[in-house]
């Protein structure tokens, strides 16, 4: 097997094994529940934290990043080194 032949495979196997978008409706729903809740229980108080929606609103996107970032193991903020790779091809040559 080529190297070409195990590189189609992988860029395949990313393309169809991404993160379900049910998983994503449910982060979302997560999302406005948390939000709502918040919402809800400043309007029973009658005052709001700001600096907690501030803390919830940043814990929420950056936990969305992460995950859209991991789901892309190639490109973005976190990249996985493709080092194995090369040593592989490396070993299989000798």
């Amino acid at each position: 097997m080529k190297m070409i032949d195990v590189h189609l495979r992988r860029v395949a196997a990313t393309m169809h094994n991404s993160i379900p978008s049910t998983i994503w409706l449910a982060l979302y729903c997560v999302l406005g529940l948390a939000m709502g809740i918040t919402g809800y229980r400043a309007g029973i108080l009658g005052r709001r934290s700001m600096a907690a929606t501030a803390v919830m609103v940043l814990a929420f996107a950056a936990i969305f990043h992460l995950i859209a970032d991991l789901d892309r193991p190639q490109e973005g903020f976190l990249t996985i080194s493709q080092q194995p790779m090369f040593d592989l091809q490396t070993k299989l040559h000798r």
